[in-house]
């Protein structure tokens, strides 16, 4: 009876293999102990030294008996300590403890070969531990905790630039992930409590330039935070009137559009016969009642103007046309 090793350590394969020889006939039977099968060869792992006996026989001739030990080398077990749970993106650590009396080698998946490490929370590693004295080694794995990725987002339901100020209750919508509290903070000193999924309206009572941001936590007490800004601007205004007096007393001596939040803007001025008698594009300047020189007669005119509301940015145009009456005290004139 021949085995592979007479020393093991716990649970490693050990190949025994029994040899007849002689005898009346060439046919022989193996009985082992241990509970082992009736074939010649076997692949034991011990966990405990351990004697195996084989009985041979070919029926006709006396049983040949023969034994081989295996000494097996006591086990070691490892241990674990890690940090409390962290923050995602933090480092944390895992040290391990042999409970054997030997000195030991250690192998991280790694590279590490401390018997401790510094490392990502929220990852698994694994470590393989050799026993210097019996070359025996384990294998287990840690992982190092820490809590879920937080993230925090949201988005509004008016997405096209500046909003108007009639338009100026805003819908914010959350698709933050792993938070459970926290604050919305709405830029003109209004705050609301966070809460998942839940979409806060609020409404702007003033023009400007405002930061919305939002801070979460989970239950650890890991934060997140973003924020966005948003312009509340007035509602455009466009005034247009029906009738100047060109007559130099101060009072409505120009025919002028008042505007507010129009850009750009190109305003034409013709009289009934189609002739072009002024153009502008500066919102500032008015029609005179003048042409080349000369002061228009009195009667009624035709402006076009064409111009794009601030508020509404659309990348079109809006023309408006109308009649006017330009009106002097000396009609004469």
């Amino acid at each position: 009876l021949t085995a592979s090793d007479d020393t093991s350590c716990i649970n490693e394969p050990i190949d025994l293999t029994a040899l007849g020889a002689g005898g009346e006939v060439n046919n022989y039977s193996f009985i082992w102990n241990n509970g082992l099968g009736n074939n010649n060869t076997h692949s034991v792992f011990p966990n405990i030294s351990t004697t195996y006996v084989v009985t041979i026989t070919d029926g006709c001739s006396d049983i040949a008996t023969d034994s081989t030990s295996i000494f097996v080398h006591s086990g070691f077990s490892a241990s674990f300590t890690t940090n409390d749970s962290l923050c995602d993106g933090e480092t944390g650590y895992a040290a391990v403890t042999v409970n054997g009396n030997n000195s030991y080698e250690y192998l991280w998946n790694n590279n590490s070969t401390s018997d401790s490490l510094i490392a990502n929370v929220g990852s698994t590693y694994s470590i393989t531990i050799t026993d210097m004295v019996t070359q025996c080694i384990i294998e287990d794995d840690v992982e190092i905790p820490g809590y879920d990725q937080i993230n925090a987002f949201f988005t509004t339901n008016n997405t096209s630039g500046c909003i108007p100020s009639y338009e100026s209750e805003l819908d914010f919508i959350d698709i933050s992930q792993g938070g459970n509290n926290g604050t919305w903070y709405f830029g003109d000193g209004a705050t609301t409590p966070y809460q998942f999924l839940d979409n806060p309206s609020h409404l702007y009572t003033d023009t400007g330039q405002y930061k919305i941001e939002l801070i979460i936590f989970n239950e650890g007490g890991c934060s997140d935070t973003f924020s966005r800004e948003i312009c509340i601007i007035p509602k455009s205004i466009l005034y247009i009137p029906n009738a100047f007096t060109p007559d130099n007393d101060g009072i409505n001596d120009e025919f002028k559009m008042i505007l507010s939040d129009v850009t750009p803007m190109e305003l034409r001025i013709y009289n009934r016969w189609g002739n072009e008698l002024f153009k502008t594009n500066d919102p500032n300047k008015g029609w005179d009642g003048n042409f080349d020189g000369k002061k228009a007669m009195s009667g009624t005119y035709v402006y076009k103007l064409k111009y794009e509301l601030l508020d509404k940015p659309s990348n079109k145009a809006h023309i408006e046309r109308g009649t006017f009456i330009l009106l002097r005290k000396d009609s004469g004139n």
